[in-house]
């Protein structure tokens, strides 16, 4: 495995009736790390989940937990992951510190003291003492994550854990999620279809389609040397003629209605440009640097499919 790797997907592949619905796939989530698993509709990412997850076999390949097979040492493996797969499931005639008290005594180590954390810190307090049954998806959401963490796992694997949740409810459970990887070291595994959360939740994701790995991406990355720079201006054809002189500067694109002229550059470069229009009489309104979100990469990197 690599350094610092919590779960390792190595070849894994699953087949239905001859057909690969997961083809040789392989990627890593590193201590301390969330990642998002994206991919548009059927891409796999749920039976990726099951997989790592024991609930369903793995056809071929392997898949790595703190270094530990689950093909060859399944219980030891699990008992350092804790995740929910779809929907959460509870009894429903229990209250929700009742669900979470039965499954705190089939697992070692468990104590009250750990699920009064749990709650306090998912914001069930006031919802503890009632039915499961009368609980809305997002407050099952929230029990579920509780749940899952109970017995302090060093992996967490959730499939649309802001299902259901108002933006306030979002909110926390990212800032939870992050502040348990990048604060205690546990490793999270997420999927969701609202790549504006995952852009602003995860460090990293790992883009699937048809069953097989398209691409992994940071998130969240030191500012790049070569960069991508509007300049609005008064007189963008003057500009454009005079950028395409230098040779350290790539003239990209050009916009008459902005009066805008957008150069690809080394970052260090800009205040020279910025010296040469003035030189030059180029009155600058403003300066942009043109990013791409996730949603812009996402589609580009699938053919434009739906994410789900």
């Amino acid at each position: 495995m690599e350094k610092d790797s919590i779960l390792e997907l190595q070849n894994v592949t699953k087949k239905f009736k001859g057909v690969n619905f997961v083809d040789n796939l392989s990627f890593t989530v590193r201590r301390g790390e969330v990642v998002g698993l994206l991919g548009p509709n059927g891409a796999g990412k749920t039976t990726v989940m099951r997989m790592i997850m024991g609930l369903m076999k793995i056809s071929e390949g392997d898949v790595f937990i703190n270094g530990i097979s689950i093909q060859t040492s399944f219980g030891k493996a699990m008992e350092c992951i804790g995740g929910i797969i779809e929907n959460p499931e509870f009894y429903p005639f229990l209250t929700g510190y009742d669900n979470l008290m039965q499954y705190a005594r089939m697992s070692e180590n468990v104590t009250k003291e750990r699920v009064e954390e749990m709650i306090e810190l998912l914001g069930l307090k006031q919802a503890m003492h009632k039915k499961v049954r009368t609980y809305s998806l997002g407050m099952r959401q929230r029990l579920g994550i509780a749940q899952a963490l109970l017995h302090r796992p060093s992996l967490i694997i959730l499939d649309e854990p802001t299902n259901g949740l108002d933006p306030a409810g979002i909110r926390e459970v990212r800032e939870y999620l992050q502040h348990i990887a990048h604060e205690e070291g546990v490793s999270v595994l997420v999927s969701s279809h609202l790549l504006s959360e995952v852009e602003l939740m995860c460090d990293r994701v790992v883009v699937i389609q048809n069953g097989k790995l398209v691409t992994t991406q940071h998130i969240h990355q030191d500012r790049e040397q070569v960069v991508i720079m509007e300049f609005i201006i008064n007189d963008s054809k003057k500009a454009k003629s005079i950028l395409q002189e230098i040779e350290y500067v790539r003239v990209i694109g050009l916009d008459h209605n902005r009066m805008g002229v957008t150069v690809k550059i080394d970052n260090t470069r800009i205040p020279d440009i910025v010296k040469l229009f003035v030189e030059k009489d180029i009155s600058i309104f403003r300066i942009e640097e043109k990013k791409r979100s996730l949603e812009e990469s996402f589609l580009e990197l699938t053919g434009g499919n739906e994410i789900a």
